[in-house]
């Protein structure tokens, strides 16, 4: 375990580059990390950031596991902005995801130009994006054979190795307000993450210690068995299956409660006979057009491909994929995925002059996801209801907050309220709207006791950061000044503000404009614009 006081007693080196002024001081290690020039990169950012690896313990003696980091400084104020951990879900694929192409503050086009993000989440926070397990990505091990056969247990473990290593690195964020996030798997990595943290934070003498206050997690893979029949209740009422189908599967299916019998039954054939009548329809985001040669036009889904066909194959196991090849449907296979959209992220990660400024191995081909891992299958149908259990029932005070984007069919919303009211934990506001900046219902809010909170985001996929951005950043601040969790700042009456009292004053015109302006040369978002977004009625 890293040994803090003599870094604490270094005297900082001074910071340098492009945000001069700026008050934060790092350590020489962290300033070998520094991005200096980013290609394609042509505006100047408000902020600085760092691309390097962790050093963790492998499972064999003298082994070593290198992980990936590429934290992102707040534009708002670093020294006192939390610090926020997000990976990509899979398992297996790589949280550059999120910063390329989801909530972080540029984005590749065609050309290899980085486009500055609108709503990027580092407008208020200071973002740690982190390609993880091992194997993943940039990340990798001396000794492949041992640390890329892993599960949830052994991820959680490393995670919390890799927090250790980022604070030992960047020990002036330590008591900064710490918070964990992801999506899709992370419903998985993220509630065995935090009980790794709460139990280790609680022994006797641990060091140092972290000021962790919560997490929020977006379309959870938590419950396979819920998750199934979140596809099915998601399908039926988005009118993309017949009658005869649904109603086959309602009377045969639906009040099946373990996945054995589940897998014994006909529901399996159903459920391809479902696959079969939806066509192409993305079962990620149901309102989207998916990607056709034919219609070249056509509004695309775009981004985080990889990491939706990643769970779908592996939520899969291999008694699934073949049950549903008897009948002539079989899941999407990873190695024949072809999506027809350019991929402009993995030829961007490639070019060797990114590799050089982001300080990783040249050597290292960067995939969206990887094939090297080999995870255990039992983790794809352990539940993770009795972590939630234990984390309210430890009484540690954090905000929890699962939000879920209702155009997605494989993690359904109808899924994440069953397993959450299962918990038993009382209901302090019950399904009523929150509003954006128009007016428009952007989503519904169902407030447990304990800190938890589910948050719907109306119309977004399965990445709601992807789907709904402005929602997704305003969804983000909401989480950051705690507002998710005070009863008060919802109305069950249309007639009052409806949820209207948490909007953020201006927030929409601003973002719009911003948007507009992205294209261009951007430079630094003033403080009084940031002040802006923050302003809570």
């Amino acid at each position: 375990m890293p040994t803090f006081l003599p870094q604490l007693l270094t005297v900082f080196a001074l910071t340098s580059g492009v945000n001069a002024g700026r008050n934060v001081n790092y350590l020489q290690a962290a300033l070998d990390d520094e991005i200096t020039d980013l290609p394609g990169l042509e505006y100047m950012p408000a902020f600085r950031h760092f691309s390097g690896y962790i050093d963790i313990p492998g499972i064999a003696p003298n082994a070593t596991k290198h992980v990936h980091y590429h934290f992102i400084e707040s534009e708002s104020a670093p020294e006192k902005d939390p610090v926020v951990w997000w990976t990509n879900g899979g398992p297996g694929c790589s949280g550059l995801l999120g910063l390329f192409t989801e909530q972080g503050p540029f984005k590749p086009n065609a050309e290899g130009i980085l486009e500055q993000n609108a709503y990027r989440w580092n407008k208020v926070a200071n973002m740690l994006f982190v390609e993880q397990p091992v194997g993943v990505g940039f990340s990798f091990s001396d000794d492949p054979m041992h640390d890329y056969e892993l599960g949830d247990r052994q991820a959680a473990k490393d995670n919390y190795e890799f927090i250790l290593g980022f604070f030992h690195k960047f020990p002036q964020y330590l008591s900064n307000e710490f918070v964990i996030s992801s999506e899709s798997w992370g419903g998985h990595y993220i509630p065995t993450l935090s009980v790794e943290i709460v139990r280790q934070q609680g022994r006797p003498g641990a060091s140092p210690k972290l000021n962790f206050v919560g997490f929020l997690v977006g379309n959870p893979y938590t419950s396979w068995m819920n998750n199934h029949q979140a596809t099915v209740k998601a399908l039926v009422g988005h009118s993309l299956v017949s009658y005869p189908t649904a109603a086959a599967w309602e009377r045969q299916c639906a009040h099946i409660r373990i996945a054995p019998e589940y897998l014994l039954t006909d529901c399996i054939e159903l459920e391809a006979r479902m696959n079969v009548e939806m066509a192409e329809v993305n079962p990620y985001a149901l309102s989207y057009p998916v990607c056709l040669d034919t219609v070249p036009n056509a509004r695309l889904s775009k981004r985080g491909r990889a990491q939706r066909t990643w769970l779908l194959h592996h939520a899969s196991p291999p008694e699934v994929r073949e049950r549903m090849a008897q009948v002539g449907v079989g899941i999407i296979d990873i190695a024949d995925y072809e999506p027809c959209e350019d991929n402009y992220l993995v030829k961007y990660l490639n070019q060797e002059a990114v590799k050089v400024a982001m300080h990783v191995d040249p050597g290292i081909e960067w995939k969206e996801c990887s094939s090297l891992l080999n995870y255990d299958l039992r983790d794809f149908f352990a539940p993770m209801e009795p972590l939630y259990k234990l984390l309210l029932g430890g009484k540690y005070g954090l905000k929890m907050l699962v939000y879920s984007g209702d155009d997605d069919s494989v993690c359904g919303t109808w899924g994440t309220q069953k397993w959450m009211h299962g918990l038993g934990q009382r209901v302090l506001r019950a399904w009523v709207p929150w509003r954006d900046d128009e007016g428009q219902v952007a989503g519904f809010v169902t407030q447990f006791g304990g800190n938890l909170t589910l948050a719907t985001v109306a119309g977004a996929g399965h990445e709601v950061p992807t789907y709904t951005p402005d929602t997704a950043l305003k969804l983000f601040m909401l989480f950051l000044d705690g507002t998710w969790f005070d009863p008060k700042a919802f109305s069950p009456s249309e007639e009052g503000d409806g949820g209207k009292g948490m909007g953020l004053k201006g927030a929409g015109e601003k973002e719009k404009e911003e948007g507009m302006a992205a294209k261009g040369n951007e430079r630094e978002v003033s403080q009084v614009a940031v002040k802006t977004l923050l302003r809570v009625m």
